[in-house]
């Protein structure tokens, strides 16, 4: 859970969790943030959803925060754990966390720059379409579990825009 102070610093918002849905059922360890006098703010931490220890990433959105991030590079096969972050003077993030191929292997330092993108980029979502109707039997009825040569190969949509949502 986190909160933002208001009104300069004088008091703090309500509480907001900070991770998404899926991770609820995982424990989350080794919780870092940063943030920037620019506005950035950035919260990292290790769980073991996917099976295995990787570092995830959320940052705060209108109401609340991102959906959660596995860090490319930091999750995966193997242990990746106990991350730290800060952003530089140019707003730029930087991750640093520590990798093992099994918990008994040796540890390396792993490091991740992600530059600051310029405030009028614009942000791509893509998504997949389903055509959820070709779910149905030739019959109409209940759910046929094959896919067909026209569900492999159904497509995906990408939306541009300068706001997040409105991709």
């Amino acid at each position: 859970y986190s909160a933002r102070t208001l009104r300069g610093g004088r008091n703090f918002g309500p509480n907001r969790k900070v991770q998404d849905a899926f991770g609820d059922s995982f424990g989350q360890w080794h919780a870092a943030m940063a943030g920037h006098g620019g506005g950035q703010l950035a919260v990292a931490w290790d769980d073991d959803r996917d099976d295995s220890a990787d570092v995830w990433l959320a940052w705060p959105v209108n109401d609340g925060w991102s959906e959660n991030l596995a860090v490319p590079g930091a999750s995966g096969p193997g242990q990746q754990a106990q991350p730290v972050l800060t952003f530089d003077a140019a707003g730029d993030l930087h991750l640093v966390w520590i990798e093992r191929a099994s918990l008994d292997a040796p540890t390396r330092l792993r490091y991740l720059h992600a530059r600051r993108s310029p405030p009028d980029a614009p942000i791509a979502v893509k998504e997949a379409v389903l055509p959820f109707n070709r779910f149905r039997t030739r019959e109409g009825k209940g759910v046929d579990p094959l896919l067909g040569p026209e569900m492999k190969s159904t497509g995906e949509v990408m939306g541009i825009d300068s706001d997040f949502g409105r991709a």
